[in-house]
């Protein structure tokens, strides 16, 4: 599974979070039960899955400049098909062009991003 380079910069106006594991998040989403106190990367992951791409992408694009959110928004924009535009964004975030499939990549993001402590202002 690709490793990204997940950032513990800080955030702001983010909601602390119960760590869950995927399993767990993968069912909230087939109930349509965004998690209690879901941190707003992870919240981003869960509307993409639930296939609202505007909402996740609106997410992505709230703190750009944020290693975190610019790589969810690479992710969205290699989801969407747009190469040139998801290409741009992982160069920002100096990761290569994924060779994985996209759940695998997005299960990796998950993996990392639920790591993270969104609590630190």
């Amino acid at each position: 599974m690709a490793s990204y380079y997940i950032s513990q910069q800080k955030h702001t106006n983010v909601v602390e979070t119960n760590k869950m594991d995927l399993i767990t998040f993968k069912k909230s989403i087939e109930e349509n039960q965004i998690p209690e106190k879901c941190p707003i990367l992870i919240q981003a992951l869960w509307y993409d899955a639930r296939g609202d791409w505007e909402k996740a992408h609106a997410i992505a694009q709230s703190n750009e400049g944020n290693l975190n959110f610019d790589i969810v928004h690479a992710y969205l924009h290699r989801k969407e098909g747009d190469k040139f535009n998801a290409n741009y964004w992982y160069r920002r975030c100096n990761l290569p062009y994924p060779k994985n499939s996209l759940e695998q990549e997005w299960e990796a993001l998950f993996d990392q991003l639920s790591t993270l402590d969104f609590t630190k202002n």
